[in-house]
């Protein structure tokens, strides 16, 4: 939960958007926006995506954008195509630059004492989130962003042992499934019933099942999305 009352100061929000333009981008392209949603009823229409109330209660709220259209419009006011504008490799590139500026920006606003929470649920309907955010071809929204002071203190999220995620030289093979984060299964249990005692979820492999398992509409249909906006997807 976050005060909602509790603005954070223009001086900050301008040095956090600092942070996130000095980010390292693909060959200096810098293929991405941010758009700061501040309209309460837009935060609204998120909400209706998202079912997640702390869009609406957050003090900043910050979507990440591939954005290859600005890039198109110099070089063709310059008199030529930008043939190359809207292909895969561009996209990738915006995309992976603007995950890294977002989480720049998250890393700059914890260590102002701040706390902050991805909205990777935006995903749950592009063609809506597009509409809303009036983003022009070329243009694709990756994660949304909030953050603002915390009204309690924050529980760090157990994360997978490092033994399982992190490797010398090549990949390392051996996990032996289920049976070897059973210790982890039961800390995100504890994780889960701490943070929400009235909505009691199963454990990590749970969930992993769930998302291994379903293949949901948005994530079917992710490459007509990006055809829809003027990306190239062969």
């Amino acid at each position: 939960k976050y005060i909602a009352d509790k603005e954070v100061p223009q001086e900050t929000v301008d040095l956090l958007i600092d942070v996130a333009l000095q980010t390292a981008s693909h060959m200096h392209m810098q293929a991405w926006s941010i758009i700061r949603v501040t309209d309460p009823d837009l935060r609204q229409q998120f909400f209706k995506i998202n079912k997640q109330p702390y869009i609406v209660e957050v003090s900043e709220l910050w979507i990440f954008l591939v954005d290859c259209h600005r890039n198109f419009k110099i070089v063709e006011g310059m008199g030529y195509t930008g043939q190359a504008a809207n292909t895969m490799d561009r996209f990738m590139q915006g995309y992976i630059d603007a995950c890294m500026a977002a989480q720049n920006v998250l890393n700059a606003v914890e260590s102002l004492g701040m706390g902050g929470v991805y909205f990777g649920s935006i995903s749950r309907d592009y063609k809506k989130t597009c509409e809303l955010l009036d983003l022009p071809q070329m243009t694709f929204p990756v994660v949304g962003l909030g953050f603002g002071y915390p009204a309690e203190d924050w529980v760090v999220k157990p994360r997978l042992p490092r033994e399982f995620r992190v490797f010398e030289n090549t990949y390392k093979d051996d996990f032996d499934g289920p049976e070897a984060i059973k210790a982890y299964d039961e800390a995100m249990s504890q994780y889960c019933d701490q943070r929400r005692p009235n909505q009691p979820e199963g454990p990590f492999t749970d969930m992993l099942l769930n998302l291994m398992e379903n293949v949901y509409s948005e994530e079917s249909s992710f490459l007509q999305h990006l055809k829809d906006q003027g990306f190239r997807t062969d």
